[in-house]
């Protein structure tokens, strides 16, 4: 389930392809948020997930795992846990897989290993 969504995210962040700097984005009259999204991504920058509108939780999920910066996590709405489930087994801190929810055992379980 977990890969699932992080091959969807990076597939629907690689899909605009053509887009390639937040200056672009802001020069857009449509799908901003989604721009900022695909930049915030690519470029690992959370703050332009700020920009992102509706796709900033995805954003924030994103770039948190990408850079394993639970900070980021907080602010990943419905996919908070499985942010922390990664970020934890990523950084192998028992205190993150804490906070992963439904995911807390396999998360304790794969940093035991």
């Amino acid at each position: 389930m977990i890969v699932a969504l992080i091959l969807s995210l990076i597939f629907i962040s690689g899909i605009s392809g053509c887009v390639k700097t937040a200056e672009d984005c802001e020069k857009m009259t449509s799908g901003q948020g989604k721009c900022y999204f695909d930049v915030g991504g690519d470029t690992q920058n959370a703050t332009l997930c700020e920009k992102a509108q509706d796709w900033a939780t995805q954003c924030y999920f994103l770039v948190g795992t990408e850079t394993d910066n639970a900070t980021l996590c907080e602010k990943a709405g419905d996919m908070m846990t499985d942010c922390y489930f990664l970020v934890g087994v990523g950084t192998k801190n028992e205190t993150l897989c804490e906070k992963a929810g439904n995911w807390t055992a396999k998360c304790l379980a794969s940093i035991k290993k």
